[in-house]
């Protein structure tokens, strides 16, 4: 039995995008529950476009999900002699052809296939030029790229683990390039001759490479290689049921990772998306994925990304992580005014917040710099359950005496409460929104330990004398 060997092979073009993060991740479950190697491969042969700082982003953002690859990562763009020399034996073969055509008289030739209702595929023209006619085509400075003869071949079919049986018939696809005019090797051949020579078992990747893997399993024979497995995943859709975009917010595993999403909600999130483990579990760790990952249980339809149902796992997950992972990460998100973060700051914020970055603005109350106590009164008395100047001056005072010991003692407010047959809703807003300015946050406990006594007092004492 052949040792099961997965990969990922982004293009450093841009940030990481989370539908190819669900593909990564996927890829890699599939490896480690098959005991098999997980390769990460960069298809950088793109010069324009690639960027270094691209292949060291998607290195962090590996990095950070925690999906640790066994071999790589390999870069294409080092990897030009042994296309070359692939694409030599294809030449010897008479399996590809010089096409003299332009990018112009193809784009012509496509829009007239379009007009007359036929499939904008190319015609083959140069596929049988005489030694002649290729000289004479040269001799004018003619550019020439390398032709695969795909549409020769007979039909293509295989089965798909997520989408089950595929066919494709060659003779109305036209023949692709394998190689362009400058050199580069086209997506095709390079990653099909990658996959070849770094033994790729099983090809888990996106269903928008769907009709190019009949292209590749005819380059495959071609070379007497073994096919592989394929799995197509379905695309991410976005709002309305359209492809994922810029326009529904955040697309990049960088744009998460900076508004404070932890990386094990993502992990979760993305695990959920066109799969269903059976388990009540909202959080799982990565073993647990791994464990219960099934990938010919992934459906073939689309899945719809929802922010919202993110949101509520990393607010799951903020919760149930340890308080000294939580504190590091709080002070990260914390800047300048992390040294306001300790455990029974950590203790009280992992339950009020969805993400990291919403941490400033819920602790911002911590922070005299912020506290104004005109505006304060100002806000208090606006609210519409203000009960006047006297009853909100009795209500404070009691309160502070309740809280002498460095601890808020309820009982004195409760009893408050009945004698004065006021509702609780009114009397516990007016020290809420005193010491926090704020009608919701932590609780009246959370706040009196967090500021402490004599902030407290400090804070009471400068409304109380312009209330």
């Amino acid at each position: 039995m052949r040792t099961v060997r997965t990969r990922f092979a982004p293009s450093p073009t841009g940030e990481l995008h989370i539908g190819n993060a669900r593909t990564a991740l996927f890829a890699f479950l599939y490896a480690r529950k098959s005991l098999g190697k997980f390769i990460l491969r960069l298809e950088d042969t793109d010069a324009e476009r690639s960027r270094p700082e691209y292949s060291d982003a998607i290195l962090c953002d590996m990095e950070w999900m925690g999906l640790g690859y066994d071999e790589g990562p390999y870069k294409q763009s080092e990897r030009m002699g042994i296309y070359k020399e692939y694409l030599q034996k294809l030449i010897e073969k008479d399996l590809v052809y010089e096409c003299f055509c332009t990018p112009q008289e193809l784009e012509e030739r496509r829009k007239i296939a379009l007009k007359s209702g036929k499939p904008p595929v190319y015609d083959g023209r140069c596929a049988n030029l005489s030694s002649e006619e290729k000289k004479r085509l040269k001799s004018e400075g003619r550019r020439f790229t390398y032709r695969f003869r795909f549409s020769n071949f007979d039909i293509i079919e295989f089965e798909d683990v997520v989408r089950k049986k595929v066919v494709f018939n060659p003779a109305i696809m036209g023949d692709p390039i394998l190689v362009r005019a400058d050199g580069i090797p086209a997506y095709n051949f390079a990653c099909t001759i990658d996959d070849m020579l770094m033994g790729v078992t099983d090809v888990i990747r996106g269903e928008d490479l769907l009709d190019q893997t009949p292209r590749q399993i005819a380059l495959l024979k071609t070379f007497g290689a073994d096919i592989p497995n394929y799995a197509h995943l379905p695309l991410l859709l976005g709002k309305g049921k359209k492809p994922l975009s810029k326009r529904d917010g955040a697309t990049s595993v960088a744009e998460f990772r900076n508004q404070g999403f932890l990386s094990i909600a993502l992990l979760n999130y993305l695990y959920r998306l066109g799969f269903s483990p059976d388990t009540d579990k909202e959080v799982l760790s990565i073993e647990e994925m791994i464990d219960l990952f099934q990938l010919e249980k992934v459906s073939s339809a689309p899945a719809v990304f929802d922010v919202q149902k993110l949101r509520f796992i990393n607010r799951e997950a903020i919760r149930g992580s340890d308080i000294s992972q939580l504190t590091v990460l709080f002070r990260q998100f914390m800047g300048s005014r992390d040294g306001i973060v300790n455990s029974e700051f950590v203790k009280v914020f992992k339950e009020e917040i969805f993400t990291l970055s919403e941490l400033s603005d819920a602790s911002g109350f911590l922070l005299d710099e912020n506290y104004h106590p005109d505006l304060i009164v100002e806000k208090l008395k606006s609210h519409k359950l203000f009960c006047g100047s006297e009853m909100a001056i009795e209500i404070l005072k009691l309160f502070l005496s309740s809280c002498e010991k460095g601890k808020f003692e309820e009982e004195p407010i409760r009893k408050y409460i009945e004698i004065k047959n006021v509702k609780p809703i009114v009397v516990f807003m007016i020290p809420r929104i005193v010491l926090t300015g704020r009608e919701k946050g932590p609780s009246l406990s959370d706040i009196v330990s967090l500021l402490g006594y004599d902030r407290i007092r400090q804070r009471i004492e400068s409304v109380l004398k312009i209330l």
